[in-house]
């Protein structure tokens, strides 16, 4: 009787749990949520046909291919939306999110800008240039902080071209120099400039305006980038380009507006970063090469003459330079940078890479 009871009691607590786990109701899967589909916006002062504008958009390419279609670009070439120098107020305003800038442009926004344009007669690799720069950005904190203060973000930097010198004079020595007005954009760039003997003229910046100056002969000849003397088509009204060289930089940058930035899913912020780095290797080791080669084929098939500038005149102009990198140490210094210790370090990095100075700069008195 009494297992038969225990039979019962157990078979009603059987019954019970079976209708206790049917009542429960399953826990629902949660699902991922989806990554939106976003269009950034892009503005540049260089034509869509320019080397700057062809890398970037090798790189917003990319972005698009790797967020499989998510991430877009509207691109605004040829300073439709302003001059050079208003580019960092279209993104500080978020009224763009990217944009393609030269820092010299704006120097009170970013005194240490184009740190490495102070340097004349620097090395012409490309790939050595742009990732050097990258690791004075990742070894100096300072260079992002002034992004920031104009409400940007760093991202990439490309190679320009190596400096030239176009003129309506043939130059194959620093003599033939004199006498002749020279369009720059000014500043410590002039600096250098003036030790074959030209006159400097401002240019204000504006590339683009050298076209006019070079016509109406305010200016005999110009140094402009290989790239941007095809960009602003200055060799039509010009017969000479001479190598000189004088000078090679990663001059222009892409940012981004900061709040943009951060308000964009992790998964874009990291592609973002990764294919910077991408995309400045293949600048350098690529984009940047071919270009040159077929901008030099391009003028000389429009008729250009190009002279022969020997590295005994570049040794010439060389020794005579005054030491522009400490001037410049010295001044962003006084504004709390660590002037000194950039320029000795960029220095030490390229010396790393392979290149040789012709002589060291930055000396303090």
């Amino acid at each position: 009787m009494r297992k038969k009871m225990l039979l019962i009691v157990l078979e009603l607590l059987l019954v019970v749990s079976v209708v206790a786990i049917g009542c429960v109701k399953p826990v629902p899967t949660q699902e991922e949520p989806e990554v939106p589909s976003i269009t950034l916006s892009l503005a540049s002062p260089y034509t869509s046909t320019d080397l700057t504008s062809y890398a970037a958009t090798v790189w917003e390419e990319e972005v698009t291919r790797r967020t499989n279609g998510k991430v877009t670009f509207e691109n605004h070439w040829g300073g439709t939306l302003g001059d050079p120098a208003e580019h960092i107020g279209l993104v500080d305003e978020g009224i763009v999110d990217l944009m393609v800038t030269y820092p010299w442009y704006t120097p009170s926004r970013l005194p240490l800008g184009n740190f490495d344009s102070i340097f004349p007669f620097g090395t012409t690799d490309y790939s050595l240039l742009i990732k050097a720069k990258r690791q004075m950005y990742e070894e100096f904190p300072e260079f992002e902080a002034d992004w920031n203060r104009n409400n940007a973000t760093y991202m990439w930097s490309g190679g320009g071209l190596a400096y030239c010198i176009i003129s309506n004079e043939p130059i194959t020595k620093c003599e033939d120099f004199e006498g002749l007005k020279m369009g720059s954009i000014g500043g410590y760039m002039g600096r250098f400039l003036v030790v074959p003997g030209p006159a400097i003229v401002s240019t204000g910046g504006e590339a683009g305006g050298m076209y006019v100056m070079l016509e109406r002969g305010v200016v005999d000849i110009n140094s402009d980038p290989l790239n941007l003397i095809d960009c602003f088509k200055q060799y039509e009204v010009a017969k000479y380009l001479i190598p000189t060289n004088h000078m090679n930089h990663a001059w222009w940058q892409m940012a981004m507006n900061l709040d943009k930035f951060n308000a964009l899913p992790l998964e874009y912020q990291q592609i973002l970063r990764e294919t910077g780095k991408w995309i400045e290797d293949k600048i350098g080791s690529e984009i940047a090469p071919q270009k040159e080669a077929e901008i030099l084929k391009k003028f000389v098939d429009e008729g250009l003459t190009i002279c022969d500038f020997p590295q005994s005149e570049r040794d010439k102009w060389i020794l005579a330079c005054p030491d522009v990198p400490a001037e410049w140490a010295a001044e962003v210094t006084a504004k709390g940078y660590p002037g000194w210790e950039i320029v000795k370090r960029w220095q030490e990095i390229m010396a790393e890479g392979g290149f040789e100075w012709a002589r060291s700069w930055g000396v303090k008195e």
